[in-house]
């Protein structure tokens, strides 16, 4: 049985696991910045451009997938082990948190998987990349706000029970 001491160990680094995540997004958004742009500047793409542009959006799609599965399991496992650590009251603040984390991951989703690759209007694409872009960013820092919070009420935890 895995102790209550590895169990936080384990979280904690599950955090870092899913920061590396998020900075994997963003490098995707950067990719489709820049096929956005020559999309924007160019009325006719090459067919090398637009095969460019669909892998791109592939790699993002899965980027972004992998994102959100590794959200989901590490949220599933915080709200399974931690009520024994934390108690009930604070449990109660972390699901709250992750129920509005996984809302946000639905309407990234929203624009990452339908809009952003159905454009065919020729401005459309530098507006829908930038609404992708502040979607994104907004639930990156909103992991990032929860993490780091977590991080302290673990960090406390941990402290306690290596005290």
């Amino acid at each position: 049985m895995t102790s209550r001491l590895e169990i936080l160990r384990q979280i904690i680094d599950c955090h870092h696991t899913i920061r590396s995540d998020i900075q994997r997004v963003d490098q995707c958004i950067n990719d489709l910045e820049v096929l956005f742009r020559i999309r924007g500047e160019y009325a006719a793409l090459s067919q090398s451009s637009l095969a460019d542009l669909e892998i791109k959006k592939d790699k993002m799609r899965e980027t972004f997938k992998t994102l959100e599965s590794s959200l989901q399991k590490h949220f599933d496992h915080e709200e399974k082990c931690l009520p024994a650590i934390l108690g009930e009251v604070l449990i109660k603040g972390l699901v709250v948190e992750h129920k509005a984390i996984r809302e946000e991951i639905r309407a990234a989703n929203d624009i990452i998987f339908s809009t952003i690759y159905d454009s065919t209007v020729r401005n459309e694409p530098i507006l829908l990349k930038s609404q992708l872009q502040q979607t994104i960013t907004n639930l990156g820092q909103h992991i990032e706000r929860h993490a780091s919070r977590e991080e302290i009420v673990l960090d406390m935890a941990r402290e306690g029970l290596e005290g």
